[in-house]
């Protein structure tokens, strides 16, 4: 691809005042990152036969503006195998496409096969606690619902504190707390369990002193107010 410009190249070295050590260390001395491994990816080295020579050129530059990235593994959610990515110098969270309006890989219109829904709000969700505070403006293709706060369930068994709320219709769960909680739900996480399914119960199970409650009871209401009773052994199929 020599008949590109070159003056991303250029681009690239605008304010450099230094590159990055050789080699960096743990606080255990073990070296945990060694420049001279990109050695090959010098700027005037042809692409091999086995990169892209658009992939390759990338490369040369991301290595020459010397970024940071960050990466969470995200398999089986638009693809096999994805990543979301995060360079902290540039505050701009890319999630491909993993999240966006049609969300295609579970409502299907391709007809290609469905996707594990769970997982997919799984590694979302992951990404937003881990880069979510810190993006700058609007991330690439990743459109959050965030949910609004209704409960906390803190387990005394696992000694873990957890976010549960509803958007839209849709209950998520959130692994901390939040300073916007409405109400604090301490128990086992086996009662936990049962008071998100059945929220009205939680008034008894207080009284009987097997979960403990602080905050606006009336969020609990609210929540099993959005909630359907239905008979589990309902027929799959109607004759």
């Amino acid at each position: 691809m020599a008949y590109l410009p070159r003056q991303e190249f250029a681009d690239s070295d605008r304010g450099f005042i230094t590159p990055f050590p050789d080699k960096l260390y743990s606080a255990d001395g073990r070296v945990i990152f060694d420049a001279s491994r990109d050695d090959s990816i010098a700027d005037d080295a042809p692409a091999p036969d086995s990169v892209n020579p658009s992939l390759w050129r990338q490369s040369q530059l991301i290595r020459k503006g010397g970024l940071e990235f960050e990466f969470l593994y995200a398999p089986d959610t638009e693809a096999p195998e994805e990543m979301h990515i995060w360079p902290p110098q540039l505050g701009a969270l890319t999630c491909a496409e993993n999240a966006n309006h049609s969300l295609h890989n579970i409502q299907t219109p391709r007809g290609a096969r469905t996707r594990d829904a769970r997982n997919f709000a799984r590694c979302l969700d992951e990404t937003l606690e881990r880069w979510g505070d810190d993006r700058d403006g609007d991330p690439v293709s990743l459109h959050p619902q965030p949910p609004v706060e209704a409960a906390r369930p803190d387990s005394t068994e696992t000694d873990e504190t957890w976010t549960m709320g509803v958007r839209r219709g849709v209950p998520n769960a959130r692994r901390g707390a939040s300073p916007d909680t409405q109400l604090t739900v301490t128990g086992p996480k086996a009662t936990l369990v049962g008071v998100r399914l059945k929220p009205a119960a939680a008034g008894q199970l207080a009284k009987a002193g097997k979960i403990k409650l602080e905050g606006d009871g009336g969020a609990l209401r609210t929540l099993a107010g959005l909630l359907d009773e239905f008979d589990p052994d309902f027929p799959i199929v109607t004759p």
